[in-house]
């Protein structure tokens, strides 16, 4: 059993359901633009998936966060 004990909202989604998703699924295809369907995870080194993850999607400009990247939001929130 999973137990939210903060104030923040959990949400669920059905098993093969990725309409319920959207964001997610979002994000997983930009990955699969670095990380093909079926790549072989033991062949990519952890260095080059933080690279992936740190320059190329949290250093992306986003309309939704005022042409900001996320890691800028995340950084003047929690300074």
């Amino acid at each position: 059993m999973i137990c939210c004990t903060s104030i923040t909202k959990c949400n669920f989604c059905d098993a093969g359901k990725p309409h319920q998703k959207p964001l997610i699924e979002y994000m997983n295809s930009e990955l699969r633009y670095w990380f093909p369907k079926g790549a072989d995870f033991n062949n990519v080194s952890q260095k080059r998936i933080d690279w992936v993850v740190n320059n190329r999607k949290n250093e992306k400009l986003r309309p939704c966060l005022k042409w900001i990247s996320a890691k800028e939001m995340f950084l003047h929130h929690n300074i």
